[in-house]
């Protein structure tokens, strides 16, 4: 994967450009596997700075995320979308892959980094499940 973050990229039309010199894409980046950096910016919320990256091409990760507290003051829930995400299940016990699904996956958030606590899945082709998540 590249090193490249921030604002090192520009849209034109459907294409992404890298804007900064010395951050080439090579042959192991992954189209469209999407990435969301957060920074601890000393606000009420606490939480460690990180990247979390896509696995998977066309997985969009991070293409909507959220955090807050849903339950109670003390645990920090960050929600985090990958509605590009394949979703591996059966139909009438045969294996399928459902393309472009979708997943949510909520983590506590402690000092420490990233606990999952949950793991929702879509169950429809092309639905892109989690394309718009609120804690």
């Amino acid at each position: 994967m590249s090193q490249c973050t921030g604002n090192d990229f520009h849209h034109k039309g459907m294409f992404l450009f890298v804007c900064r010199p010395g951050c080439p894409l090579n042959s192991q980046d992954i189209q469209s596997a999407g990435a969301v950096t957060f920074n601890n910016t000393g606000s009420k919320f606490k939480f460690p700075s990180m990247t979390l990256n896509g696995r998977d091409e066309f997985d969009l990760t991070g293409y909507s995320v959220d955090f807050g507290y849903p339950y109670d003051n003390t645990s920090l829930i960050l929600a985090v979308s990958v509605p590009g995400a394949m979703v591996y299940g059966e139909i009438l016990t045969i294996p399928v892959k459902l393309r472009w699904t979708g997943t949510v996956i909520l983590f506590n958030v402690t000092t420490n980094g990233l606990v999952q606590v949950a793991h929702f899945d879509g169950d429809r082709k092309l639905a892109m499940f989690g394309s718009f998540i609120k804690v």
